[in-house]
């Protein structure tokens, strides 16, 4: 979930163009109850496709973990073959 954006004063090489959001990641109660909720510990992440802040968004880490888990198939994502 979008909870705001962070702006840096001097703006670091691999950082420039870059959008910079913090986002509080959504506990499976929280996302189950569709409260509107986060629950998790707020992050900083790089926004390439311009989230409005209240907006859930996907992790790619969270993904990619929860694929190598077994414990889910993406939509996005093809079966491995």
């Amino acid at each position: 979930m979008v909870r705001g954006r962070v702006v840096l004063n001097i703006a670091q090489d691999p950082f420039h163009g870059l959008r910079l959001v913090i986002v509080e990641p959504v506990t499976a109660a929280n996302l189950a109850a569709g409260n509107g909720l986060g629950g998790g510990t707020p992050l900083v992440a790089a926004d390439l496709l311009g989230a409005a802040e209240g907006q859930m968004v996907a992790s790619w880490r969270a993904a990619r973990r929860r694929i190598r888990g077994g414990r889910t198939r993406l939509p996005w994502m093809p079966a491995a073959r």
